[in-house]
């Protein structure tokens, strides 16, 4: 199972040269302003503003900049409240706080104007609405309502007894925990086509958007390494589950956590023609790409979310 030269962060597929859209200046300038009015522009603001326009490279302007304040206002969530932060508040808590912003991206009805993440929800659903399919706009808030609550599993609650889990099983948790479900949702938002639900439930399809999902949120467990598992202790990760699971080293543990994310990303490539007919179709799977695509180029050159001198990663140990 291994071979001689493990596979490390560089041996991940790359499908595309970098994108990165035509209005990001403006746009992020535009959110970095409104992030900071609003109150969710954190320290680390920077880090991740910049991700949306790898993800979206053809949006238009106001699509981009509605896409980012999403984005950022997850982001908000993630950081200030991370489940490894032994100071963060409960679940309980975590849950009310979600199912408040659902109700205002569903209903645009603040309940506290000085919660800065009800404001920011109604700020956003003001962003979207004007230019969004409503239907489209629905499915995007039951996507973000779930991932939101995926984000409150415990690690205790799906751990066996010898405190490890099947990659299987991690894999199937980290779909919904990455929030890359509302991520691709937003590319029939960001293309302005809106495919109709025996498009979306094709088989195919399907599998392509699993297989983007899945490679996306993967490919972060290696860049993000260093962060969640070494800094914060967190056992969520993919490198770490197969560790423990597997009882492989660290460099082993890549190499099958590379090779996992190269068969899934080669997957996806090859359901390119085997797609069903439709010019809405094809750019959709485009949109696809572009998130594998992103998923890569942004974490590697478009932020230093990642990036440290003691990473465990070569390619990590210097800030852009």
């Amino acid at each position: 199972m291994i071979t001689q030269h493990l596979f490390t962060l560089s041996d991940v597929i790359v499908v595309n040269d970098l994108k990165r859209n035509a209005h990001a200046t403006q746009a992020e300038y535009d959110a970095d302003c409104i992030s900071g009015e609003l109150g969710i522009k954190l320290d680390n603001f920077h880090e991740y503003n910049t991700m949306s326009a790898y993800l979206f490279p053809t949006a238009s302007y106001d699509q981009l900049l509605a896409i980012i304040m999403l984005n950022n206002l997850l982001f908000y969530i993630d950081d200030l409240w991370d489940r490894n932060d032994d100071d963060v508040v409960d679940d309980i808590t975590r849950r009310d706080a979600f199912e408040d912003i659902i109700q205002i991206f569903r209903f645009g009805e603040v309940k506290d104007e000085t919660n800065v993440m009800q404001v920011s929800a109604l700020k956003i659903r003001e962003l979207m609405l004007p230019i969004a399919n409503k239907a489209w706009l629905q499915r995007l808030i039951v996507n973000t309502q779930r991932h939101l609550k995926a984000t409150t599993y415990d690690i205790e609650d799906i751990e066996n007894r010898n405190n490890s889990m099947l990659t299987s099983r991690y894999i199937e948790l980290r779909e919904h925990d990455s929030g890359m479900v509302p991520t691709v949702d937003l590319i029939e938002f960001a293309q302005d086509i809106y495919l109709p639900d025996e498009i979306l439930q094709h088989e195919v399809v399907q599998k392509a958007i699993q297989c983007c999902i899945q490679s996306a949120a993967l490919m972060n467990d290696l860049f993000s390494y260093e962060k969640e598992v070494l800094k914060l202790d967190s056992r969520f990760n993919l490198v770490h589950v197969i560790m423990t699971s597997e009882n492989l080293s660290f460099p082993q543990a890549v190499h099958e956590s590379v090779i996992l994310i190269n068969d899934i990303i080669e997957t996806f490539l090859d359901l390119e023609h085997q797609l069903p007919a439709g010019e809405d179709v094809r750019l959709f799977y485009e949109g696809l790409h572009d998130q594998i695509n992103a998923a890569w180029h942004w974490q590697l050159v478009g932020t230093n979310r990642y990036r440290s001198k003691n990473s465990p990663f070569v390619e990590l140990r210097h800030f852009i």
